[in-house]
């Protein structure tokens, strides 16, 4: 890929994929964390509920996952299983992603009680799942469209 094409592509991301996430008000972002913590409560309310005990805010930890559309959070493989998705599903893939991984990593947060412990488990990058049970995970949630603002 020549540098003008990767421009164009970083263009597309920016401005028609994501619009608003990279703006000064970051509105896009902001309605987009506020739709998955719907779609969290929607989909794994255990988990909704343990995050909320903690005072965690669910931004806090999946706020990196959209804006680096995952590549600092997943392994190299689910990276470029995301991309995939993203670049044929648009910013919906971003949303299944996410809850792929709240899915996956259920039993450890629930597990943990203490919100310190809890940031520092999610920083961790080993945390990701293999593509093969990301997929499946993914499958698994059935999310149906969602409608972005």
């Amino acid at each position: 890929m020549s540098e003008e094409e990767a421009f164009w592509l970083l263009c597309t991301i920016c401005d028609i994929l994501l619009p608003g996430y990279f703006s000064t008000d970051l509105v896009g972002l902001v309605v987009d964390q506020r739709v998955l913590e719907v779609l969290l409560a929607a989909n794994i309310p255990e988990l909704y509920e343990h995050l909320k005990q903690l005072h965690i805010s669910i931004p806090v930890i999946s706020l990196s996952w959209f804006l680096c559309l995952f590549i600092k959070a997943v392994s190299w493989r689910v990276t470029l299983h995301v991309m995939d998705l993203f670049f044929a599903n648009g910013a919906l893939a971003l949303f299944q992603a996410a809850l792929t991984m709240f899915r996956h990593l259920k039993d450890e947060i629930t597990a943990r009680d203490d919100s310190m412990d809890l940031m520092a488990y999610m920083k961790k990058r080993h945390m990701s799942p293999d593509v093969d049970t990301f997929t499946q995970v993914r499958v698994e949630l059935e999310l149906e469209r969602v409608c972005l603002v």
